[in-house]
């Protein structure tokens, strides 16, 4: 099967369209972790100021599904408006929502995934690790079953992810009382 190559813009412009996208969507998600966590002072009756509270897993929620944008036969929103697809790197058929997630993992090191793309126009370091690559989208292709087990897999497992990152914020970071913060 021949695989018609995604140049370095057509690849850059889809990660802009997703990570637009992605914000926009996780507004709902971050709201109430930033109200919570922007609005501290003298008058706010919380107590105890923690990283991990309700409003945190509402929003690692929304990052967990970033992680898996991809994972609906390897196409986010941004990779469906330009034709493109993330697929298996070896037998080009549609990436399985494990590998994506895997992929978008990376995200997390976006300024060494950025370097890695300008100077590996084909594949960043996420791709690399999963054993992925973007190209062009074959639409005579027909797509394959979503495997459901393995997107919510890769859902629990991006959580799990965040959650860790979640708990090593909260042992670095000491807790203050909201009071002592203003």
């Amino acid at each position: 099967m021949a695989v018609k190559k995604v140049n370095f813009f057509g690849r850059l412009t889809s990660m802009v369209l997703d990570y637009a996208t992605i914000n926009l969507f996780l507004i709902p998600f971050a709201l109430p972790f930033f109200i919570i966590f922007g609005i501290g002072g003298e008058n706010n009756t919380m107590g105890e100021l923690r990283i991990i509270t309700f409003p945190s897993m509402i929003f690692i929620t929304g990052v967990a599904l970033f992680f898996c944008k991809d994972s609906l036969q390897g196409r986010s929103f941004g990779k469906r408006l330009l034709k493109l697809q993330v697929v298996d790197n070896y037998n080009r058929i549609s990436a399985g929502p494990l590998r994506c997630m895997v992929r978008n993992l990376f995200i997390i090191i976006w300024p060494l995934e950025l370097l890695i793309t300008l100077f590996s126009r084909e594949r960043r370091l996420g791709d690399i690790v999963a054993g992925t690559r973007v190209v062009r989208f074959d639409e005579n292709q027909e797509p394959p079953e979503i495997d459901k087990r393995q997107l919510i897999q890769a859902f629990f497992i991006a959580y799990a992810v965040c959650f860790a990152m979640l708990l090593v914020i909260e042992m670095i970071i000491p807790t203050h009382k909201i009071g002592d913060m203003v």
